[in-house]
């Protein structure tokens, strides 16, 4: 336990010489922090308007029922996300994680190293989903004038649930792998998250309905209550609205339920890992031998001849990126959300203009920042100040800095305007729009997307130099605020210009005629192929390791 301590008590220390090292850092994360609490207020406001204004006005039975299908619904719902996000990470936590071979040639005992592991895994599992799930719950509590205690209890029910999904998701994954070879257990798991994420969208959108075998299933275990406290969702929801609800005797029954399968899951999960575990362990780290026919030598080599260097680089960032499995999920999330947001755009009443406007808007951050993710190394999740290093094999590359550039802005620009082609084509379609209008749209988009990519790839360059280096909160500043105003200029205007009957005292109407648009739109597009496109060539050249 010594030993426990101690590890922990050195990762408490990386943790303040991050972000608290001096006067600077601590006034800089002072102010993320309170930057990252004004967006949850935010989103509890939205939440609180939006959905739950008139949640407290109800009878009492409306109110418990209401509490009860919320509850079980977002438990559920985080439950399986948090299952597949242990999943996920269960390869870089343990079988890729850095720090694993350093700890096992320790003196420390196996079982203390994989106790450590364990641990963190679960926690960096379930960090991600709060920011999501504790306003929502918080929305709900300040509208139904919420007991004192609810507010102690749902920090303490979330990391109960959240920790039995995570645990669950060791207890598979450890199985799995001790059989099966890394690539196969990540190529299932992004595919199950992926159904899942789809899955739950196509149920907010009322796209599908629950089957009736599953319905007569949870109708048969809701009607007993003794198995239903089993299921962690169930017996978390029930714990949270009766303790809203100040019923905190009757309480106690489900949360004894949900100590007892989380202390039975822990144990189970740590005998588990010990006998799983480094024999998994063992078996990812033996990489067999590939021969190299002759042919496909001679192929690789009049490739590399004929190619020109900007699209040899390209090639070789897919390449990269198709490996990198660790964050595929986050690729499939983004793209999750773009295919939830059509699919709502598709079948809501929304004139194409506007509608067409909304998802380039949107489709350009989802899906440019999905086909980002995976050409952004596992390692620089973990450690962000290593994020300049994956800079550092092109800039000594014999290429000039506009190759280099020029093939960053390709290799994001072809899937997203692949992607978004097919969505805007689909859109239209099924909206009754000509041929014309389908053209039209797509070619707007397509010059639109070129400043937008060229952008975001010149500032995130940009963010590297040395000025902003040490000025971190202005350059995180710029490059959050910069595709947001180019969006805004050559999309957002536009759909101002559609919402003008809405706002009929806009200060900006005099301004919202096409003619005008336009010349913003172009001046604005031409400004980021020409200006920002040499910053980014200057920053390359500047740059330095």
């Amino acid at each position: 336990m010594n030993n426990l301590t101690l590890l922990y008590k050195i990762q408490w220390k990386m943790f303040v010489n991050r972000f608290f090292r001096d006067k600077k850092q601590t006034a800089i994360s002072g102010l993320a922090a309170l930057a990252i609490l004004a967006v949850v207020a935010a989103v509890i406001w939205f939440f609180r308007g939006r959905f739950f204004y008139d949640l407290g006005q109800g009878s009492y039975k409306e109110i418990q029922l209401a509490l009860a299908i919320v509850f079980s619904i977002t438990l559920m719902i985080m439950f399986a996300f948090q299952f597949f996000a242990s999943l996920i990470n269960l390869v870089s936590n343990f079988y890729k994680s850095p720090d694993i071979n350093y700890l096992v040639s320790t003196p420390l005992p196996s079982g203390l190293v994989l106790m450590y592991k364990l641990i963190n895994h679960t926690f960096k599992s379930i960090g991600k989903e709060a920011v999501f799930f504790f306003p929502l719950y918080i929305a709900i509590a300040i509208s139904i004038n919420a007991t004192a205690l609810f507010y102690i209890i749902l920090p303490i029910t979330y990391i109960i649930v959240a920790a039995i999904a995570s645990s669950l998701g060791i207890i598979f994954g450890m199985i799995f792998l001790r059989k099966f070879s890394i690539r196969i257990y990540r190529y299932l798991v992004n595919i199950g998250n992926f159904i899942v994420i789809a899955a739950v969208w196509l149920l907010a959108l009322n796209f599908i309905t629950i089957p009736e075998p599953l319905g007569k299933i949870a109708e048969f275990i809701l009607t007993r209550e003794n198995i239903a406290l089993i299921i962690p969702f169930i017996s978390g929801a029930e714990l949270l609205s009766n303790t809203a609800l100040g019923l905190e005797l009757t309480a106690l029954k489900p949360l004894a339920y949900l100590l007892g399968v989380a202390a039975v899951l822990i144990v189970l999960t740590y005998y588990t890992a010990k006998h799983n575990f480094y024999a998994g362990w063992m078996n990812s780290t033996h990489v067999a031998e590939k021969k190299t026919t002759p042919m496909q030598k001679k192929h690789k080599k009049t490739a590399t001849k004929n190619s020109h260097p900007i699209l040899s680089l390209t090639k070789y960032e897919f390449i990269r990126a198709s490996k990198n499995y660790d964050i595929m999920a986050g690729a499939l999330l983004f793209y999750a959300l773009y295919i939830g947001m059509m699919f709502y755009l598709n079948t809501s009443d929304m004139e194409f203009k506007l509608a067409a406007a909304i998802a380039m808007a949107a489709g350009m951050f989802f899906i440019s920042t999905g086909t980002a993710v995976p050409f952004v190394s596992s390692e620089i999740t973990k450690n962000p100040q290593t994020a300049k290093f994956q800079y550092s094999t092109m800039k000594f590359l014999p290429l000039k800095s506009k190759d280099i550039l020029s093939a960053r802005i390709l290799m994001i620009f072809i899937p997203t305007l692949v992607v978004l082609t097919i969505g805007l084509t689909t859109l239209a379609i099924s909206l009754d729009q000509t041929l014309t209008v389908i053209l039209i749209a797509n070619l707007l988009q397509l010059f639109i997307l070129i400043g937008y990519v060229t952008l975001s790839q010149a500032y995130e360059v940009m963010y590297y130099q040395r000025f902003f280096e040490n000025q971190k909160f202005i350059g995180g500043l710029i490059s959050l605020l910069a595709p947001i105003v180019y969006q805004l200029l050559t999309i957002g205007l536009f759909i101002l210009y559609q919402l003008k009957p809405l706002f009929p005292n806009l200060w900006l109407n005099p301004i919202l005629n096409i003619p005008t648009l336009v010349a913003i739109a172009t001046l604005t597009i031409l400004c980021q192929l020409t200006y920002t496109y040499n910053l980014g060539k200057k920053a390359w050249d500047k740059m330095e390791f």
